[in-house]
């Protein structure tokens, strides 16, 4: 690879514990970023297959799998990887980890042998030369960060719109049929702490934070999705556009408290989407009804927490900026901010090892606006938003239950939460509970 080759490093961001001193890692970005015969991929529903693909349109001549920070090589993927691959004459290269174990060992060879490659050495002596002395721990000293100048934390405003070129209003005036779908401003719920409006013909709304002067930032949207699987025979790939809203079985309509979506999809399938309002409180849910013959429809309802800033020619924008930051003095403002997710000890046996390879552990995770993620938890019972940017606000978002958990999304597989996330409420593919409403499936907001 380092004699102009075209054989790359293939990176699974998931597989890299978070246990990885934070100074190796800087490095194998680096190495990513500089190099132009590697890639970085994220785990998916079909990142094999995907990245098999990849490969063999790049025309490439061979595939290093690595393991390392005491990681393991996953079996079914070099396996898998390496039957496609060498139907296409191209070789696949496996290694364990550096502090090998027997069982490692045992295991590499076997996979080493299966996926028609060889065992090479181990990526640590890449990344950490054996001349270099591991530095020592260091007890890091929080010390506060200047604020820019110009930064005016919660700007408030008269009107509930932010000023598009400073925030998100999520109409995009260039998607016409985006604003077709959400056209309707069927209801507005005012409460000391927030507004809500409520959108149709299809299922939206958002959430405006305000303050005693006025509001702050920009709104956060619930939402929901459905999705249409699509096989396309030329390329013998599936895609997955949203399944398209046809009509409403009724008009939206608020009862007492509640409001609710009844809405028919492609395949004339229903969805239905329900708010309970309380003081201070709104519980959201919703009902699908399971596709015919089988097909999929990744059916959920979502909010998406949106970015505090607006990118321009590498300058940042927001209310609370409008003269712009560049990305340093940007991430010195967002410090002043945090997310905190709660991961119930009830998911621990299940998604345990994967929020330690995150960095997140059971109970509270408090996670500055400023720092990278390489992807959020799922299994969160709960999740708190907020920080200088929002005043003396703060947004609480939690599923009614331990029944059913909430999802988390975001746009790119490393990210800081300044540049938005999404959590999701997923509820079981079971006719018997999914058709119909159960209160203990859903997600309740408040605003403090």
């Amino acid at each position: 690879w380092n004699k102009g080759q075209i054989s790359p490093f293939w990176f699974l961001w998931n597989d890299l514990p978070r246990k990885a001193e934070q100074r190796y890692v800087d490095r194998l970005i680096d190495m990513f970023k500089t190099r132009p015969n590697m890639f970085i991929a994220r785990g998916g529903n079909n990142r094999v297959g995907a990245a098999a693909d990849f490969l063999v349109a790049q025309k490439c001549d061979s595939l290093y799998i690595f393991s390392d920070f005491e990681d393991f090589v996953d079996e079914e993927v070099c396996t898998e990887l390496g039957q496609k691959l060498g139907r296409a004459k191209v070789k696949t290269y496996v290694q364990p980890a550096a502090a090998r174990t027997e069982h490692l060992a045992v295991m590499s060879r076997r996979v080493a042998g299966r996926s028609m490659g060889r065992e090479l050495p181990a990526l640590t002596d890449l990344l950490r030369p054996q001349k270099e002395e591991a530095a020592p721990i260091a007890v890091a000293v929080k010390q506060e960060l200047p604020v820019p100048e110009g930064v005016r934390f919660a700007t408030p405003r008269k009107e509930r719109p932010v000023d598009p070129k400073l925030g998100y209003n999520h109409n995009r005036w260039w998607d016409d049929n985006y604003r077709e779908r959400f056209k309707q401003e069927l209801k507005v719920v005012e409460y000391p702490n927030f507004d809500i409006v409520v959108n149709g013909p299809e299922a939206r709304a958002l959430i405006y934070l305000k303050t005693k002067e006025g509001f702050v930032q920009s709104p956060i949207v619930f939402g929901y999705y459905s999705h249409k699987p699509l096989f396309e025979e030329s390329s013998g790939k599936t895609y997955y556009p949203r399944r398209k809203w046809l009509r409403n079985a009724e008009e939206p309509k608020f009862d007492g408290n509640e409001f609710t979506w009844k809405m028919i999809l492609e395949d004339e399938i229903t969805f239905d989407v329900i708010f309970w309002f309380k003081e201070d409180m709104l519980t959201g849910t919703y009902t699908a009804q399971i596709p015919p013959n089988g097909e999929s429809d990744g059916a959920f309802i979502f909010f998406s927490v949106p970015p505090v800033g607006l990118e321009r020619g590498d300058t940042y924008f927001a209310p609370d900026f409008p003269g712009g930051l560049d990305l340093d003095q940007l991430r010195q403002v967002m410090a002043h901010n945090h997310a905190t997710f709660y991961l119930p000890v009830q998911a621990e046996e299940r998604l345990g090892v994967s929020w330690s390879r995150l960095g997140f552990k059971k109970g509270e995770n408090v996670c500055p606006y400023n720092i990278l993620y390489r992807t959020l938890p799922d299994g969160v019972r709960e999740v708190t938003i907020g920080g200088r940017s929002f005043g003396e606000r703060r947004l609480q978002a939690r599923t009614t239950s331990n029944n059913l958990l909430l999802s988390t999304g975001t746009y790119r597989a490393d990210i800081e939460l300044w540049e938005g996330f999404q959590c999701r409420l997923v509820r079981p593919r079971d006719e018997r509970r999914r058709e119909r409403v159960v209160k203990t499936e859903a997600i309740s907001f408040s605003i403090e």
